[in-house]
This record gives structure tokens, sequence and C-alpha cells, in this order.
């Protein structure tokens, strides 16, 4: 897949919006969206790092094809992306609230959260805390 399928898959995926009720507003984009069936698959969501954005995850497709089989789901947090941020001073334990917030808004209730760079931690909290029946988690930095 080249940059011109990238932009292709980037542009063909809308970014949906999640008000929340701290009153803050979280951007996603959701990936494979024609993947419905939950129980034989992870529903992976994805927490892009500092300076990133759900629209990352187009390049991941590219060099990853065993994604192909995943519904993904971007989450940008408070100031990433097109999500809001009202307040400047907010915490990962604030962000992982967020992140549960929209996960149960969406409906779903078995995925994966992979969390890049400073998504690490907010990752790792949402798998500490066992939030939901089943949340596997995984951090990655480079």
């Amino acid at each position: 897949m080249g940059k011109d399928r990238i932009q292709d898959l980037i542009d063909e995926t809308p970014i949906k919006y999640c008000p929340l009720s701290s009153g803050e507003r979280l951007s996603y984009r959701v990936y494979n969206n024609d993947i419905i069936d939950k129980s034989t698959k992870h529903t992976l969501v994805v927490i892009a790092g500092y300076g990133g954005d759900s629209t990352h995850l187009a390049a991941e497709l590219s060099v990853l094809p065993q994604l192909s089989d995943h519904k993904l789901i971007g989450i940008n947090p408070r100031g990433w992306g097109t999500s809001s941020q009202n307040n400047i001073n907010y915490t990962h334990e604030e962000n992982a609230q967020d992140i549960k917030e929209v996960i149960d808004i969406i409906g779903l209730k078995t995925t994966m959260v992979i969390g890049h760079s400073t998504g690490g931690p907010i990752a790792a909290l949402l798998g500490k805390k066992k939030i939901y029946m089943h949340v596997d988690c995984l951090t990655i930095s480079f």
C-alpha cells in the first residue's frame, strides 16, 4: 500500500465525535468498519502518542496486513487530532476515563487497547484497572 492508498484510506474513514460527561469531545476513526462479528475477533482500540492522531492507523494498516481482520478504532485523547481540550491541565487518569467513556458509548464489550508512546500509560491504566469484562493491553514505544 503506497502513500496514495494510505491517503485514500484516511479520506474514506470519516472522523467521528463522542461528547463526554466531562464536557470534552473526543474524535475517533473506525477502520475496517465492515467487520461486524465481534465474537471471533478483537476490536483494537489504538491510542495515539503525543503529537499523533487516529490517521496514523492508516499507515499501520499498510505494513501490518494481519490487522485487516480486525476492526480498528483510533481514539484521539484530549488535545490530539481534532479532540477538544477545554482544560490544559489533565492527567493520564483523566484521559483513561475519557477513553473508557468512548468505549462504553460505542458499545464495545471485548477489546484490546494499544497505546503508542504517550498513549501507552493511558492504555496501561485501562488494563490495570480491569475496567471491562475483557481488556488486553499493549504499549508500544519507538
